[in-house]
């Protein structure tokens, strides 16, 4: 399974404000080998100008309906009509409102779903959007070798959703990392800090569920929460987790 990042930021990453080749993060978005892809922004249309086409991507999996994540004139603008862009059912009602020209592609959450060559578990997450009857999810996707958990946006791994994610091993667990260490931001509720991070990473290798050489990951950085990239990985190399950022492809 191959994964691209092809962008790490939080909402208050602003495109129009970069300046020349400093570093940057898009709004976040990831491909799975070359089919398949988590959430579609505005943002995402700079990574196809950069970097060519991501014309082999089949399906797009949505895990809220926050304009960061959801852009749908950008994945008819890229993908085209034949593309199948799958949520949570309250979700998928606006998804085909928006983009009535789609199939109809409603995931089921905890139900195995297959999407393409891939089995794909929603989860619900520790996020929230406007409409209540939506419920923001993180992803277990497999192709029946390797196991992905994605889990931006969200806070705390909700109990149920905890409950789903220990059945399985991973390659790769991807949290949120939106938060930096300020003490009273009022987002933790919605997204991880780094003493979040860490202690759920050390949950989740102490309950043993990632496989012989998985990986944790963060993604969906603020700008202005963070330290600069390679201090914010200096921060988190002595607990083994890596730190997403844009145009970053593993492999494994």
């Amino acid at each position: 399974m191959k994964i691209l990042f092809i962008g790490t930021g939080a909402a208050d990453w602003v495109l129009k404000d970069r300046k020349g080749n400093e570093f940057f993060r898009r709004l976040t978005a990831v491909k799975i080998n070359n089919n398949l892809m988590i959430d579609c922004s505005a943002d995402t249309v700079d990574y196809v100008n950069s970097n060519g086409e991501l014309k082999d991507v089949k399906n797009v999996l949505i895990t809220h309906t926050h304009s960061d994540h959801y852009s749908p004139e950008t994945i008819i603008d890229l993908l085209g009509n034949d593309v199948r862009v799958w949520a949570e059912k309250e979700s998928e009602k606006m998804i085909l409102s928006d983009m009535p020209q789609l199939k109809d592609s409603v995931l089921e959450i905890f139900a195995e779903n297959t999407v393409g060559e891939y089995t794909v578990i929603p989860v619900p997450a520790g996020h929230s959007v406007a409409n209540r009857d939506q419920t923001p999810v993180n992803y277990i996707i497999s192709d029946g070798d390797k196991t992905i958990f994605w889990g931006c946006d969200s806070a705390w791994i909700p109990n149920y959703s905890w409950h789903e994610m220990k059945k399985y091993k991973y390659d790769l667990i991807v949290l949120d990392g939106t938060l930096g260490d300020a003490d009273g931001d009022y987002r933790i509720f919605e997204h991880n800090n780094i003493s979040m991070i860490k202690e759920m990473s050390n949950t989740i290798k102490s309950q043993n569920l990632l496989k012989e050489n998985g990986k944790i990951m963060i993604s969906h950085m603020s700008r202005y929460a963070h330290k600069e990239h390679n201090e914010l990985q200096k921060q988190l190399d002595d607990v083994g987790i890596m730190v997403a950022y844009d145009g970053l492809e593993i492999e494994f």
